[in-house]
């Protein structure tokens, strides 16, 4: 009862975490408009720096295929995203007699690839392709709703700055979210994510980098932790 109570005690502050990290994002809003000579997933493996980890995890999920020859957009998280819901989950599963994961393989392949899968979308699309979205006036502009690889809502819009107190007159920059099913016009209750350098295009679609100072792989740490606790 001890430890149960410890965890969700624990769980809480995560939760709380969370939600306060969902407003306090980093927005750089760069862009690279020029082509990659290769697939989505020789650009990810040309880039260890940044992606070394996320490759693993794309070839151990069994998406390698769908990033090599597919045509569609992925919007990649970086290997500090991965290593940020890794570390959460460390802190939650012990409690639920569960041992902390040490490396991708301790992590079944189809739990990886249900989060993996939130960050890919049928169909090539630059950042001019998507929809106007004000977080502030979802009434006017809400982005647009998709559904991810493998059917999970999602929200993709182009965030417009105001310039020189000229409104929606500065950089754009796009922002995908995951969205609450209960709530989807609330965007208190999304769990979003920014891109930090777009429109990377390689030949089989694009690639939009998010930003990595704060996000989560799969959005949600704690959905992760649980399915590790009850379904790994």
């Amino acid at each position: 009862m001890k430890a149960l109570r410890i965890y969700t005690i624990t769980a809480a502050f995560l939760l709380l975490l969370s939600a306060c990290n969902k407003k306090g994002y980093y927005i750089d809003g760069g862009t690279e408009d020029g082509t990659y000579k290769g697939t989505i997933m020789q650009y990810l493996e040309s880039r260890p720096d940044v992606f070394a980890q996320l490759v693993d995890v794309i070839k151990y999920a069994g998406m390698e295929t769908v990033l090599s020859s597919e045509e569609v957009t992925f919007f990649a998280p970086a290997d500090s995203s991965i290593r940020r819901t890794l570390e959460i989950t460390n802190l939650l599963i012990p409690f639920a007699g569960k041992p902390v994961i040490t490396k991708i393989t301790d992590v079944k392949p189809e739990i990886w690839r249900k989060y993996l899968s939130r960050y890919v979308f049928k169909g090539s699309k630059s950042l001019s392709d998507y929809p106007q979205i004000d977080i502030g006036n979802l009434s006017a502009y809400s982005g647009q709703m998709y559904a991810s690889y493998d059917g999970v809502p999602m929200n993709v819009g182009v965030n417009f700055t105001d310039a020189n107190g000229v409104k929606y007159a500065g950089y754009r920059y796009l922002l995908i979210s995951l969205v609450n099913s209960a709530t989807p016009r609330d965007y208190t209750t999304w769990w979003s994510a920014f891109v930090a350098s777009s429109n990377i295009k390689a030949s089989n679609g694009y690639i939009h980098a998010l930003q990595f100072d704060i996000h989560e792989f799969g959005f949600r740490s704690l959905d992760f932790a649980n399915d590790l606790i009850y379904n790994n």
